[in-house]
């Protein structure tokens, strides 16, 4: 385990303020994803910070957990990419900036 890498969704919160300086930053992300974590970056339209997820990490991260559930016949891969295209990068919060997703 690489202990720069956030392993909890706490690990994340604490990293956003160090990388920030705020003790309370008003940033979204995805919950559950923490080693995925890459970093932070700086809206300038938005005047906010949002947070940077590596793609691949998630999809893998989905991967481990449909694995027992899938049926017979079903291709894991496609099933976690699916998932993660819908309902973790589709995801949109007006109010902040979006969470960017990169592939590594």
């Amino acid at each position: 385990m690489n202990p720069t890498i956030p392993q909890t969704d706490e690990d994340v919160v604490n990293k956003i303020k160090k990388l920030t300086l705020e003790e309370n930053p008003d940033v979204l992300f995805p919950s559950g994803y923490s080693t995925a974590f890459v970093g932070i970056y700086y809206d300038e339209e938005m005047e906010m910070h949002g947070v940077v997820y590596c793609e691949n990490t998630i999809i893998e991260l989905l991967m481990n957990e449909f694995r027992h559930d899938l049926e017979p016949g079903d291709d894991l891969y496609e099933t976690a990419r699916e998932f993660y295209h819908f309902n973790v990068k589709g995801s949109h919060f007006s109010t902040h900036p979006p969470v960017k997703f990169i592939l590594t």
